[in-house]
């Protein structure tokens, strides 16, 4: 009988787990429609808080535990603060947004939340990386449907600006970029499954149709990381795979004529005449952002203008939005000292993924690091560490590799 009871229970645990995961990841998608970037960020902000809260109390975690482990990392974070808040009234800069700290204390929470998750069960890593993928193939498939059924080649170019999901197709880029790899590594195992192999051939299509250069770049980079590990062996039947269903997706894109973007892309990376217009304006926007720091006091430039520093100095005139560069956006948000130590985390986060990669045999493990690597090249050029959505995919793969690197160094018993 107890048995049964504790069968029961545990069907009921991931019956829960699995919809708090639907909902932290389908939540961006679905606040993304009829909402500015904003509100939708600062709404599945408050999702993810809610999911990191639900996981707690499903799991029964060590409330001490949590605590005890918190505090050291806490208590400088919480100085550094601060500090910055300090600096940032005597520089004379007044929060703007109230709700970007919010969206960071979510993501500090979210973080907190899966690492000990992680340590209780580390195979719900992949479990949640499942359902990010059955989200975005649903999204993937929307899409195909929505542009293969649209007549009208002049209602394609708006698309990009007026997607019918998201705000901006860059947003589904994001996506893309975090759901092709995983779906590859089931594929590794599957390559018979004809559905496996119908949604990959679904993400593709919709991926050379966005014809994101920073996505394929993030892509290729991870790509690179896999093959770090792949290097004295020749082509697996696994990337022969990849390759006839990527060139099958560029034929689909080429002969029903829905090239708009990809033409587009080509014709900004082959014909650009200069380095600006090849960027799609980026540096002038990063430039703008560079002059707008420069034109603060020295306690500014140190210590930044605090988040959303970019609405608030008026860098949105220069071309779009928030500087879409991970370093250009903690320089000026956090000045010198958050660049550095944006760095310096960047730099210790690849070295244990590199770890990883070169030392652990399982394949979950080379999927997270090549996720993260790719994640971090892509915040060069875009918004992963600004916008919800991709910093949440970031603490979830952030938290897995540094949990497996300590595992890997001090011969604890997480397995995956």
């Amino acid at each position: 009988m107890f048995s049964a009871i504790n069968c029961l229970l545990t069907r009921v645990r991931s019956f829960v787990f699995t919809v708090l995961a639907v909902g932290l990841f389908f939540s961006p998608v679905y606040f993304s429609i009829g909402n500015p970037w904003f509100p939708f960020n600062y709404y599945s902000a408050m999702v993810s808080l809610t999911v990191a809260a639900g996981l707690i109390i499903l799991y029964q975690y060590d409330y001490e535990k949590i605590v005890f482990s918190a505090v050291p990392g806490a208590i400088p974070l919480g100085l550094l603060l601060l500090m910055f808040s300090i600096a940032w009234i005597i520089s004379g800069t007044l929060i703007f947004f109230v709700d970007r700290y919010f969206v960071i204390i979510c993501m500090l929470a979210l973080y907190l939340s899966v690492s000990e998750l992680y340590q209780k069960d580390v195979g719900l890593f992949l479990s949640m990386l499942r359902v990010k993928l059955a989200v975005i193939v649903g999204v993937a498939i929307s899409f195909a449907v929505f542009v293969f059924l649209l007549q009208d080649p002049s209602l394609e170019g708006q698309v990009k600006r007026q997607p019918p999901i998201y705000q901006d197709l860059r947003h589904f880029n994001y996506d893309l970029y975090f759901a092709l790899p995983v779906l590859v590594f089931l594929l590794k195992d599957n390559l018979r499954s004809l559905g496996l192999i119908l949604f990959a051939f679904i993400l593709c299509v919709t991926a050379v149709w966005t014809a994101g250069r920073g996505m394929m770049l993030a892509l290729m980079a991870s790509y690179t990381v896999v093959r770090l590990r792949l290097w004295n062996r020749p082509p697996q039947k696994l990337e022969i795979v990849c390759f006839f269903i990527l060139i099958c997706s560029l034929l689909l894109i080429l002969v029903t004529g829905k090239t708009v973007f990809l033409y587009d892309t080509t014709l900004k990376t082959v014909a650009s005449d200069s380095l600006n217009q090849l960027s799609s304006k980026r540096i002038d926007l990063w430039m703008a952002s560079l002059d707008a720091y420069l034109q603060q006091d020295v306690l500014a430039q140190v210590f930044g203008m605090a988040p959303d520093a970019f609405a608030r100095y008026g860098v949105w005139r220069a071309g779009s939005g928030q500087p879409h560069s991970s370093l250009v956006q903690f320089l000026i948000e956090f000045g010198a000292i958050g660049l550095i130590l944006f760095i310096g985390l960047s730099v210790s986060l690849v070295k244990k993924s590199l770890y990883l990669i070169i030392y652990s045999e399982s394949d979950t493990d080379l999927l997270a690091a090549s996720l993260l690597v790719g994640g971090l090249v892509f915040g060069l050029v875009d918004g992963i560490f600004y916008h919800t959505a991709p910093m949440v995919m970031m603490v979830l793969v952030i938290s897995f590799v540094i949990l497996r690197y300590h595992s890997l160094t001090t011969g604890s018993s997480s397995r995956v």
